[in-house]
């Protein structure tokens, strides 16, 4: 059993170390629009910029909708028009309220002024298309944990799942 446990505990190493390391592919390190762009071929560039983007809108990680935008070189995002929210759990009302906002453009990065439903960051992901609004909901979670609860007393066995 020695040798397996320091094999697993090089492996987490050499993973943290590799997730440190790597640029943000998740969209949980917002980079501005130029940066992300810097890898594009020069040719795409311009079909980049000011032109419509069909990207995905996620509040707090959860669908939004399906949207058409614009990016300007500023760092601004500007809706055109949600084009479908199936599948969204939001309801119908504050979807109006996101578009609302989204279309009178916005800057990326962190909310200063006329925040919406708490609203504190609007980040865009080149990589993946997605535009992430975080809210001060975004740790908490309304949905069914993922994980069991200890025990209040203490526990005395282990939960084990192999996936």
């Amino acid at each position: 059993m020695f040798p397996m446990t320091s094999i697993a505990v090089a492996l987490a190493l050499l993973i943290s170390t590799s997730v440190l390391a790597a640029p943000a592919a998740d969209g949980t390190t917002p980079r501005s629009l130029l940066a992300q762009a810097k890898g594009l071929p020069e040719d795409f560039e311009a079909h980049f910029f000011d032109v419509p983007l069909a990207v995905r809108v996620e509040r707090d990680q959860q669908f939004v909708s399906e949207a058409m935008v614009v990016l300007s070189r500023d760092d601004r995002l500007t809706l055109l028009n949600f084009t479908d929210h199936e599948g969204s759990t939001l309801s119908a009302t504050e979807r109006d309220t996101w578009e609302a906002y989204l279309k009178a453009g916005v800057q990326l990065g962190n909310c200063s002024r006329t925040c919406p439903n708490r609203l504190l960051a609007v980040h865009y992901n080149l990589e993946n298309s997605l535009v992430s609004l975080l809210t001060e909901q975004v740790e908490r979670d309304d949905q069914t944990p993922r994980y069991m609860e200890q025990p209040q007393g203490g526990s005395h066995g282990l939960i084990v799942r192999n996936h």
